[in-house]
């Protein structure tokens, strides 16, 4: 599974701001870039996570992992991955449907 990373400054295109970050944070060393996206953003593989998708070691995973999915994933284009256990769905707001229900009883 590959995955984008973003600093404060947005998502990471360069390797040498992601090196910056491993200093600072020596926790993401356990990330590793494998390429770039067709926009120029890294690519990064986990190496604590399984070919069945699941950490390493759990109890020491990262919060951003801790988090996953954000709900905003779907929105910057992301997807989720395959056989993940997550999914997103779009929801009609209670509005909407009171709306329609309300005009279906008159």
């Amino acid at each position: 599974m590959e995955l984008c990373l973003e600093n404060k400054d947005g998502w990471l295109r360069s390797e040498k701001v992601f090196r910056e970050i491993i200093m600072t944070h020596p926790e993401y060393d356990r990330f590793e870039i494998t390429g770039r996206d067709s926009t120029g953003f890294l690519l990064f593989k986990c190496t604590w996570c399984t070919p069945q998708g699941t950490c390493l070691y759990y109890s020491k995973r990262l919060d951003l992992c801790k988090n996953f999915p954000e709900k905003s994933l779907p929105f910057a284009g992301g997807k989720l991955p395959v056989n993940c256990g997550y999914s997103f769905e779009v929801v009609t707001p209670f509005e909407n449907i009171l709306k329609k229900e309300l005009k279906r009883k008159k």
